[in-house]
Parts: structure tokens; C-alpha cells; sequence
């Protein structure tokens, strides 16, 4: 069955605008989380059959990519034409699926695989063992966190938001990030509480290191770009690493846009 026949009411734009991804992106994922034992009818108990998964990921990618009450589970409902209870229970199973891929899919670079990052980032930039690029990114809160420490979420930019730190190669695929502070914490605090910080020696060959902006203090396995007219001078063909990272970023956003 072709694309058009599977999906024959919308076409590719229109598609990626509901679900936030590509219809290829769809499809592999599809493919990915299918034949996940959460899927599948408990062994010795007549239970009914599931909806088709696809269906399932559907719903799910509508809601993560939804703004407020249009995501909720009546809003759901009118969409997909299913029980408000429904949509809470297809969406549970399809983050019980992706999460169990976690480890295959975001992990750190093996000594191989860092040793042609390198090698791409000295013939592309100039820089020689650089193996990621690290900066934090803000996600906002469609509304106030229900906790005491509430107001640690309101930051600059927005006014509820989550920080993530992201290290991401060249070409835009992230290696590692770290979740889940508060939008008010500072990108260089959020840094040295990562494993690949703690930890430098198990996830860097000698030297081998890190770039980031002026918000990290220059330690170690981290170089830092500054701002003043002089230093940004010496490091310019460093900077295009750092668009890319800011591409990296947008292009994950837009996926998660709520």
C-alpha cells in the first residue's frame, strides 16, 4: 500500500502540520513500536482487541503537539471520535513503547563514532576533537507547575518553562540531554550535573572535548565561545557549529511545540 492510499485525506504538508511529523517519520516509528509486548493481549485472558497502533500513535502525536484544552481528553474525543479514557490509555502505551527504546536510540558516542565526529568537525569548522556541541534549551508550560517551588519555573524568556541541556554532533543528532529543571536554572549549573560532566574520562578519549557559549565556565573538557569583537574574531568558523546547534534546537521545539 502506498503513502497516498494509507493516508489518501491529507498530503504531506498537511500531515506533518497535524502530527508533527513527516509521514516517513510516522512510518518508522510505526514500524519501530508495533510489535511491542504493550500492544499485544495479556496470555490467558479474552481481552479485546486493541485499536491498530498506528491509530494509537496518531492520537498520541496529536496530543503532544497540541496547545491546552484542544489536547485534553475531550478534545481528543471530538477529534478521533473515541472515549475521553481512550485517548489517556493510547497515549500511555505509546510512551511505555518509545521509552523502551531509549538507550538504542540516545546514547553516547563510542570512541569510533567520536573519532569521526572529530575528523568531521576539523575538515568542516577547523576545530580539531571536538565531538558535541552543548547548550540549553527552554521548553514552555502551558501553565503554572503544581508545586511549592513553582516560581523557579518562570524564567526570562517565558513565563513557565522547563530547561534541557542538549550535546548534539554536526549534524544535528543528539547524543545526550538532560531533562526536567526548572526554567530559572542557569545552563552551566544544569552542565555539571550531567554524567558526561561527572564523569568526563568514561565518555571522552584524551583530548577530546566539548564546545558550548559564554554561559559555561571554561573547565577542562568544555571550551567556551566568548562574546567580546576580539575573541569572537579568532573563533568565526566555530560559530556555524553553533547555528547548528540553534537548528538542532528549533527543529525539536517545532516537533514538541506544547
Amino acid at each position: 500500500m502506498n503513502k497516498e492510499e494509507e493516508y489518501p485525506w491529507l498530503n504531506n504538508w498537511e500531515f506533518q502540520k497535524k502530527y508533527r511529523v513527516s509521514q516517513e517519520a510516522f512510518e518508522f516509528i510505526l514500524r519501530l513500536i508495533k510489535d511491542h509486548p504493550i500492544f499485544k493481549p495479556l496470555s490467558g485472558k479474552s481481552t479485546r482487541k486493541q485499536a491498530p497502533v498506528e491509530h494509537q500513535l496518531m492520537v498520541f502525536l496529536k496530543y503532544i503537539g497540541t496547545e491546552g484544552t484542544g489536547a485534553n481528553n475531550p478534545g481528543q474525543r471530538s477529534t478521533f471520535g473515541i472515549g475521553e479514557g481512550t485517548a489517556e490509555l493510547y497515549c500511555n502505551c505509546i510512551v511505555e513503547a518509545l521509552c523502551s527504546f531509549r538507550d538504542e536510540y540516545i546514547r553516547w558516542p563510542d570512541e569510533e563514532e567520536r573519532e569521526v565526529i572529530a575528523k568531521r568537525m576539523l575538515c568542516g569548522y577547523g576545530w580539531p576533537h571536538v565531538v558535541a556541541i552543548a547548550d540549553g534549551t527552554l521548553f514552555p508550560l502551558a501553565s503554572e507547575p503544581q508545586t511549592e517551588d513553582a516560581p523557579d519555573y518562570s524564567g526570562c524568556k517565558y513565563q513557565y518553562s522547563l530547561s534541557v541541556m542538549i550535546l548534539c554532533d554536526d549534524t544535528r543528532k543528539i547524543w545526550y540531554y538532560l531533562g526536567g529543571w526548572p526554567g530559572s536554572a542557569h545552563d552551566n549549573q544544569i552542565f555539571w550535573h550531567t554524567k558526561i560532566a561527572k564523569n568526563a574520562k568514561r565518555y571522552f578519549s584524551p583530548h577530546q572535548y566539548l564546545i558550548g557559549d559564554s554561559a559555561f565556565e571554561k573547565i577542562g573538557l568544555l571550551y567556551r565561545l566568548l562574546r567580546n569583537q576580539q575573541e569572537w574574531k579568532f573563533y568565526s568558523n566555530i560559530s556555524c557549529l553553533m547555528i547548528t546547534w540553534q537548528s538542532s534546537e528549533l527543529s525539536l521545539s517545532t516537533q514538541l511545540e506544547y
